[in-house]
């Protein structure tokens, strides 16, 4: 009787309409169609995914090799041939654009990826384990924070060598003859040299000593040894690294003075005249 009764009742009341259920997935598409800024969005972010790929993966798209060098064609401006024109090293900008685009989007997923794992994990973790957990994870995260970045790199690096997939950008050579060395150096644009303690800094020479600049760490004895030859950065701060990097790739006019500088650096620097004068200590101390 009650539920004959209920029918009217609700026909009485027509603003009250029985809804379904919706799951949350459906909920958020449905929230999301209506957004036309988030629209607008996603079809961007489509656009540029889809352009990443093809523009790494067909030829008619990319054109060019991204380090393909023709040096015909150096600091080109905007043209048919290259739509962003060229760099100092006769690079085409719309394919290195393209493949810059494409790591871009590799980080960026790579990078969400492991955040969504380890914060699953760390999450769950704390709230089943309790309090306590929950406090010293906090302060082994505090302690991954305080590690520098450039150390915590090279500690990688020594321990999963053999594990790390090959990428474009990072090339291992490991052991090269002198030869191979001063070849590589010769056709650097720069030398990079983070260290943090060295005894005399013999790289840095050797690289000036060819004709390749120097961006050294403003550490140890590198700025006495190198003196006004080397452009000098916070070996604590990657941000002032890139900076250097990038205003060196960007102005030919400063590299060659750096290389300039280098090459006068070196001269006040030989073995003869490291062997002479340390011969003369020794008959000075020796009777």
């Amino acid at each position: 009787m009650e539920r004959a009764e209920a029918a009217p009742a609700l026909e009485a009341f027509p603003e009250f309409e029985v809804r379904r259920e919706r799951g949350l997935w459906s909920d958020a598409f449905r929230r999301l169609i209506r957004n036309r800024l988030a629209m607008v969005a996603l079809i961007v972010l489509a656009a540029v995914f889809i352009l990443a790929v093809l523009g790494n993966t067909t030829e008619v798209v990319q054109r060019y090799r991204p380090s393909a060098q023709d040096y015909d064609v150096i600091n080109q401006g905007p043209s048919w041939d290259h739509f962003f024109g060229t760099d100092s090293l006769g690079r085409d900008s719309w394919a290195r654009v393209l493949e810059g685009l494409l790591i871009s989007l590799q980080v960026g997923l790579g990078v969400q990826a492991v955040v969504l794992v380890i914060g699953m994990l760390v999450g769950g973790t704390a709230a089943l384990a309790g309090r306590m957990l929950d406090n010293i994870m906090m302060r082994i995260t505090d302690l991954a924070y305080a590690f520098p970045d450039l150390l915590a790199i090279i500690l990688l690096r020594s321990v999963f060598a053999d594990r790390l997939p090959k990428s474009r950008l990072v090339h291992f050579l490991g052991q090269v003859s002198d030869t191979e060395l001063k070849k590589l150096l010769k056709n650097a644009i720069a030398f990079v040299f983070p260290s943090l303690i060295e005894g005399f800094g013999l790289p840095g020479l050797e690289a000036m000593s060819v004709g390749c600049p120097v961006i050294a760490a403003r550490a140890s004895c590198l700025p006495e040894i190198y003196g006004a030859a080397a452009i000098y950065f916070d070996p604590y701060n990657p941000s002032e690294l890139a900076n250097k990097i990038n205003t060196l790739l960007n102005d030919s006019n400063l590299r060659r003075e750096y290389i300039k500088r280098g090459i006068e650096q070196t001269k006040k620097y030989s073995w003869r005249k490291m062997a002479v004068q340390t011969w003369k200590i020794y008959q000075k101390i020796l009777p």
